[in-house]
């Protein structure tokens, strides 16, 4: 609640004494309901078309503002509302950055790109996420395929270990393949989401685990029907490279569900 918007109840109702229950609503917003799964369900999809846009128009030519635009389309057209479009595009022969930009430049696609991303569309509130890597006119070369390959599989195993009553702390051992393949992160390995970012939420802190053989502490309990993103985004040690690979999930018994239907594979424009 706006502070002004306080200032005033208290102004009209002074025998009223609110109470803060930020730290109770807070938790009520992480395990969804199944009508707010369905909710979720339906920004995944508006999400999908975002990425498979920009797979269907990217070519040489093309700035990254102009992709912006079309991933934008994609979706608003089928009435869902701009949450995040996160892109980098670069040279896969010669890399300059290992996350996408939160601000999309004028530079334009050439031949042998590859375009790095973060996307999120919402419906009424509710949003989605997927990260995948486009390929401009070109198949992924050795070394991104190896990049790729090791963030497929901590995804793989990150989601396969969600499962009511699983912790933080299994996460990060779900997911030290990428420390043992040489690889850090440097964005959030997953985190809450669905209306915003929350809890669990297991930052880049836990590379350090990987590097020293250290077990990772407990952490947070894992409820069932929590919205997860997952989104392995390994780097290479000078932060020059990287990608992410990642989607909106759904805790469920035998681990999680998957909300987008797009391939985890490399798109190739």
């Amino acid at each position: 609640m706006p502070w002004q918007h306080y200032l005033r109840l208290r102004e009209l109702l002074p025998a009223v004494e609110p109470l803060d229950v930020t730290a109770e609503y807070g938790k009520l917003r992480v395990v969804k309901s199944e009508e707010e799964i369905e909710r979720l369900r339906g920004a995944a999809g508006l999400t999908d078309l975002a990425i498979l846009a920009l797979q269907r128009e990217a070519r040489p030519g093309l700035s990254e503002l102009e992709l912006a635009a079309i991933a934008e389309d994609a979706y608003r057209r089928r009435g869902g509302a701009v949450r995040i479009t996160f892109l980098r595009s670069m040279p896969m022969a010669a890399p300059s950055g290992c996350l996408p930009s939160q601000n999309p430049s004028t530079r334009r696609l050439e031949r042998g790109d590859v375009i790095i991303t973060e996307l999120s569309a919402s419906l009424e509130g509710y949003s989605g996420q997927i990260h995948r890597p486009v390929f401009v006119g070109a198949e992924p070369t050795g070394e991104w395929l190896r990049m790729f390959d090791a963030a497929r599989e901590a995804y793989d195993r990150i989601a396969a270990g969600l499962r009511p009553g699983s912790t933080e702390g299994d996460a990060i051992r779900n997911a030290a393949v990428l420390g043992e393949r040489g690889y850090a992160i440097y964005d959030d390995l997953v985190h809450g989401y669905g209306t915003d970012i929350h809890p669990p939420l297991i930052d880049r802190s836990c590379v350090e685990y990987w590097r020293n053989g250290v077990t990772p502490p407990p952490g947070r309990t894992i409820e069932r029907n929590t919205a997860i993103v997952i989104q392995p985004n390994p780097i290479t040690p000078d932060q020059r490279m990287g990608l992410q690979l990642g989607a909106l999930t759904v805790v469920r018994g035998d681990g999680a569900e998957c909300l987008h239907r797009v391939p985890f594979e490399p798109l190739l424009a």
